[in-house]
C-alpha cells in the first residue's frame, strides 16, 4: 500500500505562496511578486542574484486547500499502516502556515481534511478494532507546547522527546486524550 510513498522517499519538502492580502494588494510596493513558480517542482526568488530551489511539490498563490492535500492525504494511510508520519509547517511570521494547516469553516487546512480522511480509513477498517489517542503540541520560541493544557495552567511541564524500547520517538509530559470522532 506504501509502494508509492516509499518511492518518494522518507522526507518531502513543499513550497506554498500565499496570495498577497488585500492590504498588500492596495499598497504598490508591497504588491511585487518576489517568487516565480517555473514548474511543479521550482521556484525563483528574484534577488541580486536570482535563486532558483527545487522541492517535490510547489504550491503557488492560487493552489486551492484541496489541492495540496490531494498531494498529502497518502500520508494519512501510511500512518495508519504503522509508518511515523509528521507534516512540519515552517515560514515567517504571516506566510501562511496556520491557513495550510488549520484552515477556516469553508475552506479546512491540512490538519481537519487528515482527520476526517483518518476517520474514512478507520471506519472501513470492520476487522479490526481499533483505539486512538492523540495529542498536540506547536514548537513556539523553540518549546514544545502542550496545545491540550489550558493556557491558564501556569507551572507547565517540560515536554521531553524520548526514544521507546521499540525505536519509537515519543513525547513525555504532554496530555493524551482517547478520540473516538472527528469532534
Amino acid at each position: 500500500m506504501n509502494e508509492l510513498e516509499d518511492l518518494k522517499g522518507k522526507i518531502r519538502v513543499y513550497c506554498r505562496i500565499r496570495p498577497f492580502s488585500k492590504s498588500e494588494l492596495e499598497d504598490e510596493e508591497k504588491s511585487k511578486m518576489a517568487v516565480k513558480v517555473n514548474d511543479s517542482m521550482s521556484l525563483t526568488v528574484a534577488g541580486r542574484i536570482d535563486n532558483t530551489y527545487n522541492f517535490d511539490s510547489v504550491f503557488g498563490p492560487d493552489t486551492t486547500q484541496d489541492k495540496v492535500f490531494d498531494e498529502t492525504k497518502r500520508l494519512v494511510q501510511s500512518a495508519v499502516d504503522g509508518h511515523n508520519v509528521c507534516i512540519f509547517a515552517y515560514g515567517q511570521t504571516g506566510s501562511g502556515k496556520t491557513f495550510t494547516i488549520q484552515g477556516n469553516e469553508e475552506n479546512p487546512g491540512l490538519t481537519p481534511r487528515s482527520i476526517s480522511e483518518l476517520y474514512q480509513i478507520v471506519h472501513s477498517m470492520d476487522k479490526f478494532d481499533v483505539k486512538m489517542q492523540c495529542y498536540m503540541v506547536e514548537i513556539y520560541k523553540g518549546e514544545l507546547k502542550d496545545m491540550f493544557l489550558p493556557k491558564t495552567v501556569k507551572e507547565r511541564p517540560k515536554i521531553e522527546v524520548k526514544m521507546s524500547p521499540e525505536g519509537n520517538v515519543t513525547l513525555k509530559n504532554v496530555m493524551v486524550r482517547d478520540i473516538s470522532s472527528m469532534e
